[in-house]
């Protein structure tokens, strides 16, 4: 049984690669991966100028867009509950005779 052990563990010991190509390949992928994405976006110079900028009322009726379609009905349910309960106790307490 030891010996099952002992071969078992000689032979994940002499599995693990050595350091050294280990570390040129990791080099190389590194410098590849730089190369193919400097390819991609374009010139490695400074960020590029944009004139296109949204003027004040585009990005005030955007907002204003965004928020009527994140609006629920939560708000209108709690506000005419709240309403009517009031109401109603209002009408309770006027129709109870003087003592």
């Amino acid at each position: 049984m030891s010996d099952d052990l002992k071969h078992l563990k000689d032979a994940l010991r002499a599995a693990t690669p050595d350091a050294p190509p280990k570390d040129t390949h990791l080099a190389l992928a590194m410098k590849n991966f730089d190369d193919l994405q400097s390819a991609r976006q374009g010139s490695p110079s400074g960020a590029r100028h944009t004139p296109d900028r949204p003027t004040l009322m585009s990005r005030i009726s955007s907002g204003v867009i965004r928020m009527f379609h994140s609006l629920t009905t939560r708000g209108a349910l709690a506000a005419t509950t709240s309403i009517t309960a009031v109401g109603i106790g209002v009408f309770f307490y006027t129709q109870q005779p003087d003592i």
